[in-house]
């Protein structure tokens, strides 16, 4: 396997647990009004950087490749 696509890998199942700590841990018991947006951020850029690593995305692809 690619070392591309491991990382990959590893971004996704990062978010997911991100996700999975925010809907779990912060929400319910943690009271601070930044914490949650910060989790959700983590997230976002965990699941959108494994999906982009995973399928080898580019989002800058220039015309010389």
């Amino acid at each position: 396997m690619e070392r591309k696509k491991m990382y990959g890998i590893i971004l996704f199942v990062v978010g997911l647990v991100f996700i999975l700590v925010n809907v779990i841990v912060v929400y319910p018991f943690i009271n601070c009004s930044y914490a949650p947006l910060t989790f959700w951020i983590l997230a976002i850029v965990g699941v959108s950087g494994g999906i982009l690593l995973f399928f080898d995305i580019r989002l800058f692809s220039s015309e010389e490749d």
